[in-house]
């Protein structure tokens, strides 16, 4: 038996290159048709295996990156090194678009198992919002991506366009989403948001008591849009409303209108905002954890 040894990482530049840990590791028979052992590449994107001299298939898997679907090592223990660099690509990285008016929205699809999904079929039709872009008139609404062998799909998309997307295996949902004002967009936080942040334009204000202070505060989707929705949205868009709390309101109080935050002074003290989302999003594994900052407040 010989130890052969893999390296997985996510750059062929050593200067740049990260480990890929938790990397799965299959090895065949050359032609494939032969199951030989399995492993998972650990905090160092290395795994270890003892197997005959032989050529062997290895295939890797992990999600969210990328390998070569045809890759033969060649196990000997009469070599110099049986030790193999292999690299993945980063999928979670998101091209994009070449084109300022448009976002390229890109993700991956995996099975029931977790494995990459060939084939997967997203369709994107445009609502009756944009007629025209950039001068030239739209003469296609609907769009269909299908991913790839490493079960990865993209798609070009109008920016701040609304559209109605059917995804396989859903087909009896249709899900009405909003394009961000951004060159590039996840494809599962395009179809499924959630809120994942609150941009302030100021995270520290000072108020004197009986006076008012006002800041932005503006609730940012996953999939980057800005809420509140659109008054012309189409029906069934996604859309979630942003509540301010004072976590003591003998110090300072609150009132939230629109994307304006107005902090009224109470009494000489310290205290904070906090904020919530009201809205429904899909369930996802492992939980979500979301918090979505806060305003510290004095008031003198």
């Amino acid at each position: 038996m010989t130890t052969a040894t893999f390296y997985t990482w996510d750059s062929v530049d050593p200067t740049t290159a990260t480990a890929v840990e938790d990397a799965q590791v299959r090895l065949y028979s050359s032609d494939g048709t032969t199951f030989i052992t399995y492993g998972v590449t650990d905090s160092a994107g290395e795994l270890s295996v003892d197997v005959p001299d032989a050529t062997y298939w290895v295939r890797f898997f992990k999600t969210g990156y990328a390998f070569a679907s045809k890759l033969y090592v060649e196990v000997d223990a009469a070599q110099p090194s049986n030790t193999f660099d292999v690299e993945a690509s980063n999928l979670e990285e998101l091209p994009p678009s070449s084109a300022s008016n448009l976002c390229r929205v890109s993700g991956y699809a995996v099975d029931a198992g977790g494995q990459p999904r060939k084939g997967a079929t997203f369709q994107f039709m445009l609502t009756h919002q944009r007629h025209i872009v950039s001068g030239r008139p739209i003469t296609a609404s609907k769009v269909i991506s299908r991913s790839d062998e490493y079960g990865y799909a993209e798609v070009e998309l109008i920016q701040g366009a609304f559209y109605e997307v059917v995804v396989e295996g859903l087909d009896d949902q249709v899900f009405v989403c909003q394009v961000p004002e951004a060159a590039s967009a996840r494809l599962v936080d395009f179809i499924w948001p959630y809120p994942a942040r609150v941009d302030l334009s100021s995270d520290a204000v000072s108020v004197a008591v009986s006076a008012e202070e006002e800041i932005t505060a503006t609730l940012v989707l996953s999939s980057g849009v800005e809420m509140p929705t659109p008054d012309d949205a189409p029906s069934g868009a996604v859309g979630f409303s942003l509540q301010a709390l004072s976590s003591d309101e003998d110090i300072a109080t609150v009132d939230l209108s629109g994307t304006t935050l107005t902090i009224t002074g109470v009494a000489s003290g310290s205290c904070s905002v906090t904020f919530t989302a009201s809205g429904t999003y899909e369930e996802r594994f492992p939980e979500l954890s979301i918090s979505l900052g806060s305003v510290s407040v004095t008031v003198p």
